[in-house]
C-alpha cells in the first residue's frame, strides 16, 4: 500500500507567508499612499491595464520567434524586450493614456499598480499550492506533495522580500519614465529606464539558464534596485507637485 503524503504544519506555514503577503502588499501600499497623498485610483488601474497587455503581447512576439533551442539568445532578447515593451508602454501611459495627471504622485501610483500585477500573479500562485497541500492534508493525491511538504519559511520569506523587490523597482521605473514625458529633455530617462529593465530581467534571465541560483539573484539584484531607488528619489524631487503651491 502506498504511503500516504502529509504536509507538515510548518510548510502550510511557509506557503502561506509565500502567498498572502506578496497578494496582499500591493494594495496595502496602495491603500497607503492614496491615504497619504489623495492620489487618485485611475493611474493604478492603467498602470495594471498597460502590463496586462505588453507582457502577453511580449510573450507571443517571443513564441513566434521560436528561439526555445537556443536559451541563450532566447532569454537574453526576452529581458530586452521586456525593458523595451514595458518602459514604452509606461511611455504611452504616462503620455497618452494619463496625459492630464502631471502631478509626481501620479507616477506612485502608476507604478503600484502596473507591478501590483506581478505581484499578485505570484502570490496566486503560490495561494494555489497552498490549496494543493490543504486538499493533500484532508485525503487527496497530488504528484506534488513530496515538493509541498519540503516547504520552508525561510524559503517563503525570501520569496516575498523578492517579489516586494520587484515591486518597488516597477515604481522607481515608473518615476523615471514619468519623468521622460514631463521634463524637457526626458527622452534620455526614457533610454535609462529601458536599460535598467533589461540588465534586471538579463540577471533573471541567468537563473532560468541554471547560471545563478534564487538567492543569488535576489543578492544581485538588491544593490540594482537601490541605485535605481535613488535615482528615481532624486528625479522625484525634481518634478512638479501641486502640494509645492501650498508651501
Amino acid at each position: 500500500m502506498e504511503d500516504t503524503i502529509r504536509i507538515p504544519g510548518m510548510a502550510i506555514f511557509a506557503l502561506i507567508l509565500e502567498s498572502v503577503p506578496r497578494i496582499v502588499l500591493p494594495f496595502l501600499l496602495l491603500y497607503f499612499w492614496r491615504k497619504k497623498t489623495s492620489a487618485p485610483m485611475k493611474p493604478a488601474l492603467i498602470g495594471a491595464a498597460v502590463f496586462m497587455v505588453v507582457i502577453p503581447a511580449k510573450n507571443l512576439l517571443m513564441k513566434s520567434f521560436g528561439l526555445e533551442d537556443t536559451p541563450w539568445i532566447y532569454y537574453i532578447l526576452s529581458a530586452s524586450l521586456a525593458g523595451v515593451f514595458e518602459e514604452c508602454g509606461r511611455y504611452f501611459a504616462f503620455s497618452k493614456l494619463l496625459s492630464d495627471s502631471d502631478d509626481r504622485k501620479h507616477s506612485i501610483t502608476y507604478g503600484i499598480g502596473h507591478g501590483a500585477v506581478e505581484c499578485v500573479i505570484s502570490g496566486y500562485l503560490s495561494f494555489q499550492q497552498l490549496i494543493v497541500a490543504l486538499w493533500i492534508n484532508g485525503g487527496g493525491k497530488d504528484k506534488s506533495a513530496e515538493m509541498l511538504a519540503d516547504s520552508h519559511p525561510f524559503v517563503s520569506v525570501f520569496f516575498f522580500l523578492s517579489s516586494a523587490e520587484t515591486l518597488i523597482s516597477h515604481i522607481a521605473l515608473s518615476v523615471i519614465v514619468f519623468a521622460a514625458v514631463h521634463k524637457v529633455d526626458g527622452k534620455k530617462f526614457l533610454i535609462g529606464a529601458i536599460g535598467a529593465h533589461a540588465i534586471l530581467d538579463m540577471c533573471m534571465a541567468f537563473m532560468y539558464m541554471g547560471k545563478l541560483e534564487p538567492l543569488e539573484l535576489f543578492l544581485l539584484e538588491i544593490p540594482m534596485a537601490v541605485v535605481l531607488v535613488i535615482a528615481a528619489r532624486a528625479i522625484y524631487r525634481d518634478l512638479y507637485s501641486c502640494d509645492d503651491i501650498y508651501e
